[in-house]
Parts: C-alpha cells; sequence; structure tokens
C-alpha cells in the first residue's frame, strides 16, 4: 500500500478509497461523482456562507434568494423560478424593502 509522510512526520496509508492516518484513523476519499457533486454545489454553499456575515436581515434575504435561485435552476420545474424571481423582485422594491423591515421589526 502507498504510504505518505506528513509534514508533521505521521504516516498516511491509501488503500483503494480509504485513507488511513496514524492520527485521524480512516477517512473515506471522496468519489469522482461526489467531487463533481461538490463542485457543482459549491456556488451555493458558497452564498450560504456570505450569509452568515451579511451585516443587515434584508441582505441575507438577498442573498437566500441568490442561493434559491440557483437550487431552483437545478430542477425542471418552472414554478420554483417564478417564486424566486419575484421574492427577489419584491425584495428589491421599495415598498417590498418597508414591508420587510416593518416584518423584521415585530419578529426581532
Amino acid at each position: 500500500m502507498p504510504q505518505i509522510r506528513t509534514p508533521d512526520g505521521s504516516v498516511l496509508t491509501i488503500d483503494g478509497e480509504v485513507l488511513e492516518s496514524e492520527v485521524y484513523g480512516s477517512i473515506r476519499l471522496p468519489s469522482l461523482s461526489q467531487l463533481r457533486w461538490i463542485a457543482e454545489w459549491a456556488p451555493f454553499f458558497s452564498v450560504l456562507q456570505d450569509m452568515a456575515t451579511a451585516p443587515t436581515a434584508h441582505s441575507k434575504a438577498m442573498l437566500l434568494c441568490k442561493a434559491l435561485a440557483f437550487a431552483a435552476g437545478k430542477t425542471d420545474t418552472e414554478i420554483d423560478d417564478q417564486a424566486v424571481k419575484h421574492a427577489t423582485a419584491m425584495l428589491n422594491s421599495p415598498d417590498g424593502r418597508a414591508l420587510f423591515d416593518w416584518v423584521m421589526s415585530k419578529v426581532s
């Protein structure tokens, strides 16, 4: 079995799709299809990560719409695309923003 010595001196052993580490134990390596899925959905997860640091509830809602638009684009139905489009348009309009801010003031 191939072995790799890491900079900290520990040894990694590779057996098929399992990586055996002296420190961390067995780690199952992702298959090519799993890596492809992760790469395909990376923009979605990136937007969700940006939500954690968004300064306002409105900016978080806009990022959520962006993530939902990405996910809706992965489906074969039109209704989710239309719903996200309308929600985004509402949040971008002055009246929609005022409504959003009012609702947030009532729940926070």
